[in-house]
């Protein structure tokens, strides 16, 4: 019950905060909640998450700590086959060629995995 209604808190907080800052915490907290949880990865995907964190995505792509932060958070979700197939409807593949060439190492890890996950080798 607890972890359900965080998820939801945090889904709320994405869509309607304006702030780098909170998107940054929301999305870390979001992404160390699902890491060890197929309930929480179903879902965080049930509630909008990767909606909201492609949105982020597109807006914060100069704020490195937001980027890495909701890149993180999404492909801990992308794990998640229905959450995987969302990515795919938003166009995150589109989005991620931006940052292909990213210096920073964790979100040049995340674009790479996420990058092989929309590219057809599914959640590993």
């Amino acid at each position: 019950m607890i972890r359900e209604k965080a998820v939801e808190a945090l889904v709320s907080q994405l869509r309607d905060s304006r702030s780098a800052d909170v998107w940054q915490k929301c999305a870390g907290c979001l992404m160390v909640l699902a890491a060890n949880s197929d309930k929480v990865k179903t879902l965080a995907g049930a509630e909008g998450a990767v909606s909201e964190l492609v949105i982020i995505v597109k807006k914060a792509e100069a704020n490195k700590p937001v980027l890495k932060a909701a890149l993180g958070a999404l492909a801990v979700l992308s794990s998640d086959e229905r959450n995987l197939k969302k990515m795919i409807a938003e166009g995150l593949s589109e989005q991620l060629e931006r940052s292909t060439k990213e210096k920073d190492d964790k979100i040049a890890t995340f674009v790479s995995q996420l990058q092989e996950r929309l590219h057809g080798e599914g959640p590993q």
